[in-house]
C-alpha cells in the first residue's frame, strides 16, 4: 500500500488462473475502493539481483483496478520504482518485492543463537504479505558496512534497555517495565 494525498494505492501481482501481471488498485480516504484515477498514468520498472530491468505500462480493466500491459516473468522477488504522472507533476515510489512461500515452512534456529535470532527477526524474511513484522534485509547481513551497523544498533538498543531498567527501579513503573522486556 502507498499512501497519497488523495489515498491510497496497492500494487500486486496477481497470478491466479492467470499468467502473473501487476495490477493498481485505489483507495479513497475513507478506505473505500475506488476507480482508477482518468488524469494520471502509472508506470513500473523492475530491477532484479542479476541486474535485468523490465518497464511496465498499466491500462484500464473495466474502471476497477489497472492491469500491466505485460505478463511478469518468474521469479517475483525484485526492486520496483513506481512512477505516478499527471499533468502537474511526477512521483516515484521505491518497493521491494521477496518471493516466498506464505505457508511458514521454514525452520527456525534452535538453542540460544535460535531465541535470540528468532527474537530479532533475523532467522528468516517474510515478503510483502502474510506476516505483519519487520525483517532484517539479506542485503544488510550480507557485507561488513551492514553487519557493522546491526552490531552497533544492537549495542545501542542494549545500553536504552540498561536506562529503562534503571528508571524502573527507580520508578516502580509497570508501563516502562513491559517496554523494556518487549
Amino acid at each position: 500500500m502507498i499512501n497519497t494525498d488523495q489515498g491510497q494505492f496497492r500494487l500486486s501481482i496477481f497470478e491466479t488462473g492467470v499468467p502473473p501481471r501487476f495490477r493498481l488498485h485505489f483507495v479513497d480516504r475513507a478506505g473505500q475502493p475506488t476507480a482508477p484515477p482518468r488524469n494520471e498514468t502509472y508506470f513500473v520498472q523492475t530491477l532484479r539481483n542479476d541486474g535485468c530491468r523490465q518497464d511496465f505500462a498499466f491500462e484500464d480493466r473495466s474502471g476497477e483496478y489497472l492491469e500491466a500491459t505485460e505478463i511478469l516473468p518468474e521469479p517475483h522477488e525484485f526492486e520496483v520504482t513506481l512512477r505516478m504522472r499527471d499533468r502537474n507533476r511526477q512521483q516515484s515510489y521505491d518497493l521491494r518485492f521477496t518471493e516466498h512461500d506464505h505457508e511458514h515452512a521454514h525452520e527456525h534456529g534452535a538453542g540460544l543463537k535460535g531465541l535470540i535470532l528468532g527474537a530479532l527477526h533475523l532467522d528468516h524474511s517474510h515478503g510483502m504479505e502474510g506476516h505483519g513484522h519487520g525483517s532484517v534485509s539479506s542485503a544488510l547481513l550480507s557485507n561488513e558496512r551492514g553487519i557493522w551497523a546491526l552490531k552497533w544498533s544492537f549495542v545501542g538498543l542494549g545500553i536504552t534497555a540498561l536506562i529503562q531498567v534503571a528508571v524502573v527501579m527507580v520508578s516502580g513503573s509497570a508501563g516502562l517495565l513491559a517496554d523494556t522486556i518487549h
